[in-house]
């Protein structure tokens, strides 16, 4: 007899023959009661956090006020007395190199890390002022500047007439860079008195092509804050006969630049330069250029970089 789980009950009692019983075997299997489950925990995976990314602010640069002169240019109008304290006036005398000076800055947090021209403009008529991509009578050229920060340039003009100027300037004139505000790149305006109109310069003589030399030409590059700026205009050309230089030009506009009447022959070199006015200089050359007598040698194109 197998007894698995529960009781087993057993009455022994005699038999007819009142015998004894005896010999009885009662076996038992013990089985283990069926064990609980343990719980498996359950793992919840940590999320990840996506890295945010700031954006760098643009550049903004602006123009602070109204160009300066050198205060030896002011004036007192003859109408007013001291006291109550004159309003200065500017005045200087024309077909003399005068200092002009304007106050760029840099108002953002983020750098400007391309090049760019600030230029001065000068005019006569108080309904004009500077529109984008318009040259000035001067320039100078910057490599950048950094967030909110700030640097003066000094231009040199020489008026040419007498009577009432206005003088503008404006930063990143030909728009090179990208900004948040393109609206407040020029200045304020500075009226001068011009009191002295000077000679009349001599006309400029144009000579007739020579039919026995050739020309060159090409465009003007610069490689500058990791960029290629195209094309660069205002860029100091030099042609030179093996060590002997032969003339310098400027291009214009469109970073083109062009020497007319070039005597025939081989080992002529054109470099470029170009100075911002941190002193940061930009150079490169062709060399090894041929001319021949009535033709054009064109696409000598110049790479410049920082020295």
């Amino acid at each position: 007899m197998n007894v698995t789980d529960g009781q087993l009950n057993i009455d022994l009692g005699p038999t007819v023959d009142e015998g004894i019983i005896s010999g009885i075997e009662v076996l038992f299997s013990a089985y283990p009661p069926t064990p609980t489950p343990v719980q498996t925990p359950t793992f919840t995976p940590t999320n990840t956090p996506t890295p945010t990314f700031t954006p760098v602010a643009p550049p903004d640069l602006t123009i602070w006020g109204a160009p300066g002169m050198d205060p030896g240019h002011q004036t007192v109008p003859d109408n007013q007395t001291v006291p109550p304290l004159p309003t200065p006036e500017w005045a200087a005398p024309a077909w003399t190199p005068v200092a002009i000076t304007t106050d760029v800055f840099n108002d953002s947090t983020g750098p400007c890390n391309e090049f760019f021209w600030t230029d001065l403009y000068v005019y006569t008529d108080t309904a004009e002022a500077p529109l984008p991509n318009e040259a000035g009578v001067a320039w100078q050229g910057l490599g950048g500047l950094g967030p909110n920060t700030g640097t003066t340039i000094t231009f040199t003009h020489s008026f040419t007439a007498s009577g009432i100027h206005y003088l503008y300037t404006q930063a990143d004139s030909f728009q090179f860079v990208q900004e948040s505000n393109e609206n407040n790149n020029v200045s304020e305006p500075l009226t001068v008195t011009i009191y002295y109109a000077g000679p009349i310069p001599t006309p400029t003589y144009t000579a007739t092509p020579d039919p026995t030399c050739g020309s060159i030409s090409g465009t003007a590059w610069a490689w500058i804050g990791g960029q290629r700026v195209v094309p660069t205009e205002r860029v100091d050309v030099s042609l030179y006969f093996g060590t002997t230089w032969i003339e310098t030009t400027q291009t214009g506009a469109e970073g083109r630049y062009r020497f007319d009447c070039v005597a025939e022959g081989s080992g002529y070199t054109a470099i470029g330069t170009l100075e911002a006015s941190d002193g940061t200089l930009y150079r490169g050359s062709e060399i090894g250029i041929g001319v021949l007598a009535g033709q054009e040698t064109s696409n000598i194109d110049i790479t410049m970089y920082e020295l």
